[in-house]
């Protein structure tokens, strides 16, 4: 992540801890190496305290008693349901600390606040984030929480909604045209989209339509998202499932770009491509994508930016 880029998610860290805000759950999300990692550690700082207190004089020599990071660890390296509530006794390859249950049960005490990080959102098992939902749901007000992942729409949409989602991005060249500029979240995403210029062309073509799109035109459309995604797998010297995932990651990143955020569509993009990713009919999954997307996106251009 360039220090420009980083710098900008910093500013925002103020705002996030603010006792205020009453913000009890952030999720930073961005392409691997963008930063999720340092912007969860600046943002448990500010939850712990102010600079020079006991505290994070602590947190700074790691071993602060009121903050936790809990990362994926062991067979299958998830982060499991142990992380969360207490494992039974004698369970193997249960998780090596204090468990987010029992470790927000207590008040801090040294800091202003107790902070757990997660380092890998999307790879808690469906056991453990679905454990996790009752303390994100009703928080006691000292206990507060960092997640980070690369892969947003592999993270649970219960989590996702009840937490504080703030990208965190690559700067991109101004240099670069709009299109390499949505679709290389990434120096090495960037080269990829250079390098392979014309799939991505005709995806950009494609979800630059769709505003004006009639209702009817969804099959159709479907057909030339799949017929693209072939095209990327064979650039890119994958199979078509390696092409349809890559574009419905761009899909999803132009949707944040040009339609702040739209919860809708990009909760239809994360269930796409979580089923994509676990090998369900491309066909039926981009028919019913479509369908729903063209529905909700009939509306003039100018409702894009």
């Amino acid at each position: 992540m360039s220090s420009n880029a980083f710098e900008t998610v910093l500013d925002k860290i103020p705002a996030l801890a603010s006792q205020d805000r009453g913000v009890h759950a952030v999720l930073f999300f961005g392409s691997a190496g963008a930063g999720m990692a340092q912007a969860a550690r600046a943002l448990a700082r500010a939850w712990l305290g102010e600079e020079g207190s006991p505290a994070l004089r602590s947190f700074d020599a790691d071993r602060c008693v009121d903050f936790q990071l809990v990362e994926p660890w062991g067979a299958g390296h998830r982060i499991k349901e142990s992380a969360i509530s207490l494992a039974p006794t004698g369970q193997k390859d249960a998780f090596a600390g204090t468990p987010m249950r029992e470790f927000f049960r207590t008040r801090p005490a040294l800091a202003r606040n107790k902070v757990m990080a997660f380092h890998g959102a999307h790879l808690l098992t469906p056991g453990a984030a679905n454990a996790m939902l009752k303390t994100l749901e009703e928080p006691f007000p000292y206990a507060k929480v960092a997640l980070t992942t690369d892969s947003l729409g592999k993270v649970l949409p219960t989590i996702r909604s009840r937490c504080l989602c703030v990208p965190c991005q690559h700067d991109r060249s101004d240099s670069a045209d709009p299109m390499t500029r949505v679709f290389g979240e990434t120096p090495e995403l960037a080269a990829r989209v250079t390098e392979h210029p014309d799939p991505y062309q005709g995806l950009w073509a494609l979800l630059e339509s769709l505003p004006t799109a009639p209702i009817y035109a969804a099959d159709g459309l479907a057909e030339r998202f799949r017929e693209t995604g072939e095209q990327m797998g064979k650039a890119l010297g994958g199979s078509a499932r390696t092409g349809h995932l890559e574009a419905l990651r761009c899909a999803a990143a132009f949707v944040r770009t040009f339609r702040h955020n739209d919860p809708a569509i990009l909760a239809r993009l994360a269930e796409a491509h979580r089923a994509v990713e676990n090998y369900a009919a491309v066909g039926l999954v981009t028919d019913s994508l479509f369908v729903h997307w063209v529905g909700l996106g009939t509306r003039t251009p100018d409702n894009w930016v």
